[in-house]
């Protein structure tokens, strides 16, 4: 199951880096879920034929697994996580990467970039920090621009907490060519890039795409 936990700063997971995921008539295909979904089969029917089981309900070890042996597995993690970054003294670098995702709306004149990032803080103390996001490459192109920088500093309070930051950016369109491009160009399978940073540490998380 460790496999399936995320990158530091990255949305791909361990076992998504060893398979990749493939875009499918305008979707993507996670294969490595299937691989996942095996192996946890393959370890169900090894632990159904163990002798110290034989008379317990299939049920109740399925149950078992799902609602303790895995939640324990992630608590775990995160304990070592916070324990490992307090150890080394980090704080920036202690805020870790959950969800991030943009979306795009237009009117006749402009046009609204909405980004939403979740980060978890894995530090033990106050963070406060900019952020910066870089566009995918082919809103690049259209924008000429390759980031903007959110207009005020946010804070984090250590402890494992998440933490949503929500902003839009509005982009003037000069004509209806250019709000075309907007919506013509293939910018949902690339990467989205976030740099958190301030006058001591940054960090980079990273929304991939294809």
């Amino acid at each position: 199951m460790r496999l399936n936990y995320e990158v530091p700063y990255d949305s791909y997971t361990i076992i998504e880096y060893i398979i990749r995921p493939i875009g499918l008539n305008g979707g993507t295909v996670y294969i490595s879920g299937l691989v996942s979904l095996v192996l946890f089969i393959i370890g169900l029917r090894g632990l159904f034929k163990l002798e110290r089981f034989q008379n317990t309900s299939k049920i109740l070890i399925f149950l078992g697994v799902v609602l303790i042996a895995i939640p324990v597995m992630q608590w775990t993690v995160d304990a070592g996580r916070t324990t490992f970054h307090r150890i080394n003294g980090h704080e920036l670098q202690g805020v870790d990467f959950v969800e991030g995702e943009i979306s795009l709306s237009a009117s006749d004149e402009e046009l609204t970039i909405h980004s939403s990032l979740t980060i978890k803080d894995y530090s033990r103390r106050q963070n406060r920090f900019k952020v910066r996001l870089y566009l995918p490459e082919s809103l690049q192109e259209v924008t000429g621009k390759e980031f903007y920088d959110f207009d005020r500093d946010y804070i984090t309070y250590g402890n494992r907490g998440e933490k949503v930051i929500t902003k839009q950016v509005s982009i003037s369109l000069e004509d209806e060519g250019v709000r075309d491009d907007f919506f013509r160009v293939q910018w949902h399978d690339q990467d989205i890039q976030y740099k958190l940073y301030n006058e001591e540490e940054s960090i980079t998380p990273m929304n991939r795409g294809l």
